[in-house]
């Protein structure tokens, strides 16, 4: 194999990496650990809450939605709402 072949095909496993290397940082860059997420719809609760009944007057102290923990499910998140509106 000459020199100009096996240099070209360095080169090109090269920018293959790079590439790869870049994508996959930006990728993990986007996405915080799931320690490190943000929780804005618990943020107003002063701890978890469980009961539908703690949600709304949680909702109404803080003027935030306030999710229902007891409620959750792998397919859908139930909030109060501040104007005692369910909303899933």
């Amino acid at each position: 194999m000459s020199t100009r072949i096996r240099r070209s095909v360095l080169l090109r496993g090269a920018a293959v990496a790079a590439t790869a290397g870049a994508v996959l940082a930006g990728v993990l860059a986007g996405h915080p650990a799931p320690e490190q997420a943000p929780k804005a719809q618990n943020a107003a609760a002063s701890g978890p809450v469980e009961t539908e009944d703690q949600a709304k007057a949680a909702a109404r102290k803080s003027g935030e939605r306030v999710e229902v923990l007891s409620l959750r499910t792998e397919r859908r998140e139930i909030f109060a709402e501040p104007n005692a509106m369910p909303v899933s």
